[in-house]
């Protein structure tokens, strides 16, 4: 009807609500999410160049992931957040997908060991996950004249606790991956001395610190 009256950005965003309202009714599930991923590409090649078209690439990147495809469902929907923005980059709508693309390739980094508690002199096998960063490096800091039940521990407030740099140690990636993928590789840590110790995550421009007491 909307498309009769020549008004095709209404047309257009009841035809996104239509793909919406049918994905909710058929589930999450591979085929539907797919089914649905499909309607909207061919709302965009009809609707290209239509003032709203930019909303089929932000309702593109709101799609659900269903379980087990979520690597091929983030370059999937980073393709066409990219697609959107280099045909509208000029809406005022275009900067969903902006940040849609800035925020799936945040550098990122995360260290997960067996236990807050390591045994002294005795490697440790840690998990790193990391996404978009090209080099690690982390560096054990041990807390000085402070024990386990300090609350500025509990609370990760560390204003007033000196510190000694005990070691550093350097990360690269095992593999090269696409800025959105998150990786995990394996490092050793080893602390000679107990103590309390906290470790600092540093690549590019971000740093992350968590606290383990060997």
């Amino acid at each position: 009807l909307y498309d009769t009256m020549g008004r095709r950005d209404a047309a257009l965003l009841c035809a996104i609500d239509s793909v919406q309202q049918a994905l909710a009714a058929e589930g999450h599930s591979v085929e539907a999410v797919r089914s649905a991923g499909a309607a909207l590409r061919r709302l965009a090649e009809q609707y290209a160049g239509a003032e709203a078209a930019v909303e089929i690439y932000i309702a593109y990147t709101h799609l659900p992931t269903p379980y087990g495809t979520a690597d091929d469902a983030a370059a999937d929907r980073l393709a066409m957040a990219r697609e959107g923005l280099e045909r509208y980059s000029r809406q005022a709508r275009a900067a969903v997908l902006r940040q849609y693309i800035a925020l799936a390739e945040q550098p990122m980094m995360a260290l997960h060991t067996p236990s807050e508690v390591l045994l002294p002199g005795s490697p440790t096998q840690a998990v790193l996950r990391h996404r978009n960063v090209r080099q690690c490096r982390l560096r054990f800091l041990r807390l000085k004249n402070v024990n386990a039940a300090d609350r500025r521990l509990a609370d990760r407030r560390f204003k007033g606790i000196g510190t000694t740099t005990v070691a550093t140690q350097t990360f690269v990636p095992t593999a090269e991956a696409p800025a959105h993928v998150t990786q995990t590789d394996t490092v050793s840590i080893c602390l000679d001395q107990p103590g309390i110790y906290m470790i600092e995550l540093l690549a590019d421009s971000i740093e992350s610190c968590d606290m383990k007491l060997p």
